[in-house]
């Protein structure tokens, strides 16, 4: 479940509509982006990055799965580093794997949304620190299987508590890989921060251009304000008084005339 939560907004992003913003004055509404102006070393740098990503997840699955088979021969010699190293490497390596895909679609150009890369990048990376921080406090720590009481307590044989009966090398380079996403993954919610702050400033400049243009254009016909007043609509004096005195003049003899016949009755 957490996969698809987690994958699920490039998948939104693959539709890529356009949103707009209604205007009071009756002018076209303003057609806002998603993405922020292109910038092509901009997104080879972020190309290169998802595809690092990809390469360093590619062996720590391989590793992890190796670390994960020896359960399934030995149920003594099961690896908490694989364990734990597999879901976290195979979800790195999907997510960036289908964002290469996006980028490659739309002719690596852009990828998925800014707002999308804040959210992906800000929770993989907050899990990938979590665990690897945790792996690497439990590779680099040992127990002692055997004393030696007359030598100051020296121990004779270590064992590695999360990682018994195997190639003591492997773990660590778990560790390793998990630790390099973070970094990986920490720089894509960086640069997503900043693509978004790029995207609404053009945003504001493209409304800020609309606000201009629709306060430079004339008003259809010459049309001036109107003010409405006892339920009757009247020009603005100061725009046009012979109209607001015409029209003041017809309602005080529309007023007159039902009075001097209902006198007259």
């Amino acid at each position: 479940m957490c996969f698809w939560l987690l994958l699920a907004p490039i998948f939104y992003a693959l539709t890529d509509p356009r949103e707009s913003t209604p205007r009071a004055d009756g002018a076209p509404a303003v057609q806002h982006v998603h993405f922020p102006p292109f910038s092509r070393t901009w997104e080879t740098v972020k190309t290169c990055v998802h595809i690092a990503a990809v390469l360093t997840s590619i062996p720590g699955v391989g590793i992890s799965a190796y670390l994960m088979s020896a359960y399934y021969q030995d149920p003594s010699r099961i690896s908490i580093v694989g364990l734990v190293g597999l879901p976290v490497l195979l979800l790195t390596f999907l997510w960036n794997a289908l964002e290469l895909i996006l980028r490659a679609k739309r002719q690596w150009k852009t990828g998925s949304r800014p707002a999308t890369h804040v959210a992906t990048g800000l929770i993989i990376s907050i899990i990938t620190v979590w665990i690897g921080s945790s792996l690497a406090r439990g590779t680099t720590r040992t127990s002692c299987r055997h004393f030696d009481f007359s030598v100051y307590d020296t121990c004779l044989d270590h064992s590695d508590p999360f990682s018994p009966h195997i190639d003591p090398n492997m773990p660590p380079c778990v560790t390793a890989f998990v630790l390099i996403n973070a970094a990986f993954h920490l720089f894509i919610f960086l640069a997503g921060c900043v693509d978004l702050h790029r995207r609404n400033k053009e945003n504001r400049r493209l409304d800020a251009a609309a606000d201009a243009a629709a306060a430079s254009r004339p008003q259809a016909g010459g049309a001036a304000m109107e003010t409405v007043q006892n339920g009757v609509t009247l020009a603005a004096p100061s725009l046009q008084v012979p109209m607001a005195a015409a029209s003041v003049h017809s309602l005080r003899e529309s007023y007159a005339t039902p009075h001097a016949e209902r006198s007259a009755v």
